[in-house]
């Protein structure tokens, strides 16, 4: 795309810059219409794509890495929810030092 020229959507509003998480082009940016998913108004379907395609090695190394931080958020959630759980329901266990909540609070 060459960024010199000026956007304007059909719909006569400027384009916003998003960014795409499709298998495809994950963290490829695009313009797209403002009102697009909006109840506001009819989107017009514009669409430009801002960046470059990128090469299969650096989409593959997008979709792991994100893969990879969805996992860790998965399980930093879990993590959580059992400690409310514990602490809620006060199940302490028994060690060297006292009493705990399984270590981990």
């Amino acid at each position: 795309m060459n960024n010199s020229r000026r956007l304007v959507c059909l719909c006569g509003a400027p384009p916003i810059l998003k960014i795409s998480w499709t298998n495809d082009n994950s963290g490829r940016r695009f313009f797209g219409c403002r009102h697009y998913g909006s109840s506001f108004r009819n989107s017009c379907k514009f669409f430009d794509w801002y960046d470059p395609e990128f090469l299969t090695q650096a989409n593959i190394v997008i979709l792991g890495l994100l893969k990879k931080t969805n996992k860790q958020e998965e399980q930093l959630k879990c993590k959580w929810i059992l400690k409310l759980i514990l602490v809620w329901f006060g199940v302490p266990c028994s060690t060297d030092l006292g009493y705990s909540f399984c270590g981990l609070v």
